[in-house]
């Protein structure tokens, strides 16, 4: 498609009046890939060095200077990331495991309503509260407290390969927990946890391969991102290390090299998944489509 055709196509779609906006859209991709690296600083992937990731950014768009949600901690910012909305419209407060689901519907449960196919995989099993049911076709996780199955970065990995390379999910979300896990441990930007982000950079590697050998690469949008940073050993303060995170987006329409200055936050993810895989957006939603990655 001629690139102003595209430009105005997209336009049409976000000033569309809701009430067009709930019929189905045409798709702008057929997959789209969502990778949280859970606890990754921006900084840290030239300092690791992430070399996957840092061939992304140029041959995708990167907002170095993206920022979650405050409480910064791990489920509350997912939660924003899959809804498109803020801590206090999806009051997803806790970070810890607890029974039932959000209420406020995901990407993979509207990606459901318009027969799109779904799979998460994910290292935490408190991601379970962000599963509303008949939303995900395939779902990767241990069951709660308990240890079923590999959820470590090259587990999920090794699932991902296995599934994707045959059933090329429409949307999939894969959270890698390692890296939040070191920086615990072992504190923000040490060694160890510098060695964790390369770890996580080379499952984006081996992720990226899949979707290429798949021979749909030219037709999926890839986002990587995180749900928070770090200092010390903890990431709750709003301070500038804690909230920035990164956002990678690279796709066939996406100008190679792109530098997104403005402030992306974490919500903004779910709004721009659904505008690719045109599907409607709730009448409720804090984020906005990151329109910078459709205008090539």
């Amino acid at each position: 498609m001629h690139r102003h055709g595209f430009v105005l196509m997209v336009l049409a779609f976000l000033l569309a009046p809701l009430s067009a906006r709930s019929q189905e859209r045409r798709a702008i991709e057929e997959h789209v890939v969502v990778i949280s690296i859970d606890g990754l600083r921006p900084d840290a992937i030239p300092k690791a060095p992430a070399s996957q990731m840092l061939a992304l950014i140029k041959a995708g768009a990167y907002c170095p200077k993206a920022r979650t949600v405050q409480p910064s901690t791990t489920l509350p910012s997912h939660a924003s990331m899959l809804t498109g909305l803020d801590c206090p419209h999806h009051k997803v407060l806790h970070d810890e495991y607890k029974a039932g689901c959000l209420a406020s519907p995901t990407v993979m449960s509207i990606a459901k309503e318009g027969d799109r196919t779904t799979a998460m995989f994910f290292g935490k099993d408190k991601f379970h509260y962000l599963v509303r049911p008949a939303s995900v076709d395939f779902l990767y996780a241990n069951e709660p407290g308990k240890a079923t199955c590999d959820t470590t970065t090259e587990g999920i990995v090794k699932i991902f390969s296995e599934q994707w390379s045959e059933k090329k999910f429409a949307f999939t979300f894969v959270q890698i927990g390692e890296v939040d896990e070191v920086g615990h441990f072992n504190g923000w930007m040490s060694a160890p946890y510098l060695k964790a982000v390369e770890k996580a950079d080379s499952a984006v590697g081996a992720i990226v391969d899949v979707i290429k050998k798949s021979g749909r690469w030219e037709n999926t949008v890839l986002i990587v991102t995180s749900a928070h940073g770090g200092s010390g050993i903890a990431h709750l303060d709003n301070t500038p290390e804690n909230s920035t995170i990164p956002w990678i987006c690279v796709g066939p329409r996406v100008r190679p090299g792109l530098i997104i200055t403005r402030g992306v936050r974490v919500y903004d993810t779910a709004a721009t998944a659904l505008a690719l895989l045109g599907l409607p957006m709730p009448r409720v939603m804090d984020g906005k489509v990151v329109v910078e990655i459709l205008a090539k």
